[in-house]
């Protein structure tokens, strides 16, 4: 029988046909719930709908996002909301059982937090929310929504064989949809060439982010994936206090009612409810299946940015997006050798 336990436990689905990268976000998957079977309809239409609900969920954070930097400070928005989303979390995780019980942090992982996770994190977050200053939401968006194919090619060292090349066709298409999506902002005029920036800074942001995946990999039979991500969001903020203390010294933020209101939003929203989907899903679903409906925020954010900040759809928009969901499908999904 305990071999039996052990064996189930090891076929944990939120680990199968997952990137290593990204293997440290499933580590909430729970071994004592019943997994959802692939024949089991209903169950998987609840699963779908969860994960399409997450997705417009966090595709209306980054229109929020959008929407606050263009009256607050853009590391005002996301230090303060680094610090009260992590220390909400943590609240969560240590006076609920919301997402279960988490192992206690071991005290040589605190110093990884410091110097690894806590500053790709920051670099994730206030890149996010600076490039939306210079760049649509919905290119941001999209920009992010290559990460996964950048985390395919950090798993192993450059080989010859099937599943090598797989990858790293998965990352051609990726970057040819970015390509198709930055060439335009190269042919601005001199007033307007400082909107390219916001594009480079988002791609910057994405990168961050995988490394901050890799680096939750990395541990993530130590510490799990909420944890993980409550400690560093708040010592990210921290990290980013001094500059708020120096932006605001220049640039008081406007303390409106409806700007606070959304920031509220903005940490319930992306943290609590899309990251309390998304971890909920992984007990029953393996990642590289979950992961694809990430490829929904970009067009989720654009509904959003479009109806609510008048955004304008950019013609290369929707021929990007093909290509980096191309990508991803390529690289993510479960294909036999």
């Amino acid at each position: 029988m305990r071999a039996l336990a052990s064996s189930t436990r090891a076929r944990n689905p939120a680990e199968c046909f997952m990137p290593e990268t990204y293997r440290g976000l499933a580590c909430e998957a729970s071994p004592r719930l019943p997994i959802f079977h692939v024949g089991d309809r209903r169950q998987n239409i609840l699963i779908v709908a969860s994960l399409v609900l997450a997705t417009v969920v966090w595709g209306a954070n980054n229109t929020t996002i959008g929407y606050l930097v263009r009256d607050w400070p853009v590391l005002w928005t996301t230090g303060t909301r680094l610090i009260f989303a992590g220390l909400l979390l943590l609240g969560l995780l240590r006076w609920t059982k919301l997402f279960g019980e988490p192992k206690p942090v071991p005290p040589d992982v605190h110093r990884r937090l410091w110097l690894r996770g806590a500053p790709l994190f920051m670099g994730w977050a206030a890149g996010f929310s600076w490039a939306v200053t210079m760049t649509p939401v919905s290119h941001a968006s999209l920009y992010l929504a290559a990460s996964p194919v950048w985390g395919l090619l950090l798993e192993e060292r450059p080989r010859l064989n099937r599943e090598s090349l797989r990858k790293y066709f998965a990352a051609l298409l990726a970057l040819a949809g970015i390509v198709v999506l930055f060439w335009p902002k190269l042919n601005t005029d001199a007033d307007d060439g400082h909107k390219w920036l916001g594009d480079v800074i988002a791609f910057c942001a994405s990168w961050s982010w995988t490394l901050y995946s890799r680096e939750s990999s990395e541990l993530s039979k130590r510490v799990s994936g909420m944890l993980y991500t409550a400690q560093t969001a708040w010592r990210a903020g921290l990290l980013l206090l001094p500059f708020v203390i120096w932006e605001i010294t220049k640039n008081p933020p406007a303390l409106e009612s409806h700007l606070i209101g959304w920031q509220v939003f903005s940490i319930f929203a992306g943290t609590i409810v899309g990251l309390g989907i998304w971890n909920h899903v992984l007990r029953y679903w393996p990642a590289s299946r979950a992961l694809l409906f990430n490829n929904l925020i970009p067009v989720f954010a654009m509904f959003w940015a479009w109806k609510f900040i008048d955004e304008k759809i950019t013609p290369t928009f929707w021929p990007a997006m093909a290509l980096v969901v191309a990508g991803v499908v390529v690289g993510l999904a479960p294909w036999r050798k």
